[in-house]
């Protein structure tokens, strides 16, 4: 609900801007999801009724609400509105320094049906009455007063349904962004470990898919969406929890589990189309999912963290060095910034 610092929950401003500058001191960006697609629904707190009226900065009726989720939608056409959160990106620049933005679930805010439709990629899906074209040009707005005041900042787009141009520059009719998330590949990763046996995998669907339109694009194995309350991680479902706290990578099933989730990896990787992405804990294997407090769970916080001290355990160890290895590969190699991809074998039959 607060929009120009951390939760205090985190800390002071001033601790803040000593992480950054920390991080900075050690060669590391800060980039930050920022939430400008919806808002809090809090009216005490937040900017639900801040004025006492329901359209301070949000849609009147039906449409002043989250489809499904009930938070409240911002109207782009009101100039307060543009300046509020212009001003709000412009903040976390020149007051704590930060590198750039990942601009969250860009879905709600670009169609009026919040993005809960079924998309076949028809172009005429991304052209008709249910496109916000607001929200459209306040990104544009975004992106050009982000980069002409600060070249080196870089955006992502979060984007579930890949709307044309997120990444073209402006004055070509795009949207403006340096990198968007491919949400689809962490989907399909987790759809083939539910539902397919490893030996039954197609090499085909899954490079269609990591392969796609990945011109900027920002690949990761696993996100927040496979670690929420109700699903598992990758590594909770590969691993045997069990056992793999405690267990030796030369086990036989730990062996062969902890191969699976390296090749995992590595093929995201290598096929990236410019940005790799780990989700915390991916790269040691978490074995378990986050889950923030919650009713459902009587606002429990035993998952609500990261279990750090397996670094240095058992298979956690080796896929964590196995993941460095990755990230000097790149370093040194360059390998997510060659550019697209060209398959020339593909084999279902004997699984190349």
């Amino acid at each position: 609900t607060n929009y120009f610092a951390v939760s205090s929950r985190f800390g002071t401003p001033d601790d803040f801007k000593k992480l950054v500058d920390e991080a900075h001191g050690l060669g590391l960006l800060v980039l930050i999801d920022i939430v400008h697609s919806y808002a809090s629904a809090d009216e005490m707190v937040g900017l639900s009724l801040f004025d006492g009226s329901n359209d301070c900065y949000f849609h009147s009726g039906k449409r002043g609400h989250h489809k499904y989720w009930g938070t409240r939608m911002f109207k782009y056409d009101d100039v307060d509105v543009l300046h509020f959160l212009l001003s709000n990106l412009s903040w976390w620049v020149t007051e704590y320094k930060i590198d750039g933005f990942q601009f969250h679930s860009l879905s709600s805010m670009l169609y009026t049906h919040n993005g809960f439709s079924t998309f076949t990629g028809a172009i005429e899906e991304y052209c008709n009455q249910y496109v916000d074209k607001d929200a459209l040009i306040y990104l544009i707005l975004a992106n050009e007063m982000l980069h002409e005041l600060h070249p080196d900042i870089i955006t992502i787009a979060e984007d579930a349904t890949y709307y044309p141009g997120l990444c073209e520059p402006t004055t070509q009719g795009g949207l403006g962004f340096d990198y968007w998330a491919n949400l689809s590949i962490p989907e399909m990763w987790l759809w083939h470990l539910e539902n397919v046996p490893e030996r039954e995998w197609s090499m085909n669907k899954i490079m269609k898919v990591l392969i796609s339109s990945n011109h900027h694009m920002l690949s990761y194995v696993e996100n927040h969406n496979q670690s929420i309350s109700g699903r598992k991680s990758f590594a909770e479902i590969i691993l045997n929890t069990g056992m793999c706290s405690s267990g030796s990578v030369d086990d036989d099933l730990i062996f062969k589990a902890s191969s699976l989730l390296k090749i995992i990896k590595l093929i995201t990787f290598t096929t990236s189309g410019g940005a790799y992405l780990n989700f915390m804990g991916n790269e040691f294997a978490h074995p378990k999912r986050v889950e923030f407090p919650m009713s459902s769970n009587e606002y429990s916080f035993h998952l609500a963290c990261r279990q750090w001290e397996l670094l240095d355990k058992g298979v956690h160890k080796h896929i964590f060095n196995f993941d460095k290895d990755i990230m000097s590969l790149d370093e040194n190699e360059r390998v997510t910034s060659r550019g697209s991809l060209n398959v020339h074998h593909c084999d279902d039959t004997n699984m190349v």
